[in-house]
């Protein structure tokens, strides 16, 4: 017989996660305690930190932000990735020869 499976809304996820944070407890440590699988808290809190790292990452200060548009208009385009260059052309491969004696 196929098996169910437990629905957790947001706020119990973003509580586990919480609770993981500050009170330093391991991870199977607080899902034995909320009767919650290991690898699913591992799951949230990984989520967690990968959109805090991200948070962190994404927030420009203003001098960052107007550094940022003065070189994307020093490159020409404001839609483009600065410091990236645009890939080279395709160019066709060459056919492999056999080598000599074969």
């Amino acid at each position: 017989m196929a098996e169910t499976r437990r629905g957790f809304d947001p706020e119990f996820r973003a509580g586990a996660v919480r609770i993981v944070r500050e009170t330093g407890n391991s991870i199977a440590q607080v899902a034995r305690d909320l009767g919650v699988n290991a690898d699913t808290l591992s799951d949230w809190t990984r989520a967690d930190r990968l959109a805090r790292e991200h948070e962190t990452d994404t927030e420009l200060i203003g001098s960052e932000r107007e550094e940022l548009t003065r070189a994307r208009r020093l490159r020409g385009s404001s839609s483009s990735t600065p410091g990236l260059a645009p890939p080279p052309a395709a160019r066709p491969r060459r056919p492999v020869r056999g080598r000599a004696g074969e």
